[in-house]
């Protein structure tokens, strides 16, 4: 019986000390801490100054000067909106490259499956993230989205001023923006590359947030009196 038990013991002390050396495998090594992760949302739309607030809002060691100095390369409209998990103690320079190539990623993707008959057909990967982030800024609905693209295909196609509320500078001159205003998101990139086709000219917002489309000026003007 003594014998019997002085063998069980040996048996549980075998596996005790297999588990604890197991254990300490699984600890981190001596002088190390495991670090910790933080999530970072950025919405379709922001610029990279208002980007670069939600980023400095979640990781506390990236300021603000830290943000200017790696965006300073960084062109409008080339950070990818997406929600993002970082180490809590990235830099600046980490972040950006992050969302840059995730933007790189999407953007490349979007191209290769373009439609080739599509009114942006001949548009460069510059121009469709310049469209994309106006386009982004004037509607939030991905069926308005795909609309309102085609609506300034038309007036590109024309040679008619984009004449959007986004930007002022579409009032004085035909034809794209030198650059992004924003980073647009997938589904504006989308509908630029996939827009819609329609009858109409013209559009605009109404105060709840609802499109209302118009094929001629005049039909733009009695929309104006009657939503605005």
């Amino acid at each position: 019986m003594k014998r019997a038990l002085i063998g069980f013991l040996a048996v549980l002390i075998v596996i005790f000390a297999g588990l604890a050396v197991r254990a300490w495998f699984h600890l981190p090594k001596s002088g190390t801490v495991a670090r910790s992760e933080v999530t970072v949302t950025v919405p379709e739309g922001l610029t990279t100054a208002e980007v670069g607030e939600r980023v400095q809002a979640s990781i506390a060691t990236i300021s603000a000067s830290a943000w200017d100095e790696a965006t300073r390369n960084a062109p409008e409209g080339s950070l990818f909106p997406d929600t993002y998990h970082f180490y809590a103690d990235a830099t600046a320079a980490e972040v950006v490259e992050k969302m840059q190539s995730t933007m790189q990623a999407k953007l490349a993707g979007a191209m290769a499956s373009r439609d080739a008959s599509a009114s942006s057909a001949s548009l460069s990967s510059m121009d469709v993230l310049i469209l994309a982030s106006i386009v982004e800024r004037e509607v939030q609905n991905p069926t308005d989205m795909g609309n309102v693209a085609e609506i300034f295909l038309k007036r590109l196609a024309a040679g008619s001023p984009l004449q959007t509320d986004t930007s002022a500078d579409t009032f004085l001159h035909a034809g794209l923006p030198s650059a992004p205003i924003c980073n647009p998101g997938l589904a504006a990139i989308t509908a630029v590359l996939h827009p819609t086709r329609n009858p109409w000219y013209f559009f605009l917002v109404k105060p709840d947030g609802t499109v209302a489309y118009a094929t001629t000026y005049e039909q733009h003007l009695e929309n104006k009196l009657k939503y605005l």
